[in-house]
């Protein structure tokens, strides 16, 4: 299932039993560009009566995917063998 932002309302970040409201849209996609919000998280929209899984939210989920494709590059970096000093 992929939801995906409503612009004119507020999001509630809830994570481990905390709630942390987001000022707009753009905010909690700077958040996750960030990694101050994760896949994991749950975004509560009270107005629209929703909850979701960050990783549910189809503009979150490219920005997740391209940090995690960043993420690999990295580490593929760290580990190749031919930098590798013997």
């Amino acid at each position: 299932m992929s939801a995906k932002l409503d612009r004119h309302s507020g999001w509630i970040l809830c994570r481990n039993l905390q709630t942390i409201p987001v000022p707009d849209v753009d905010v909690l996609e700077s958040w996750a560009e960030h990694g101050r919000i994760r896949p994991d998280d749950y975004l509560v929209n009270p107005s629209l009566e929703t909850c979701f899984q960050a990783k549910e939210i189809k503009e979150l989920e490219k920005i997740f995917r391209n940090a995690r494709m960043r993420h690999l590059h990295f580490i593929s970096r760290l580990l190749s063998p031919w930098q590798w000093e013997w």
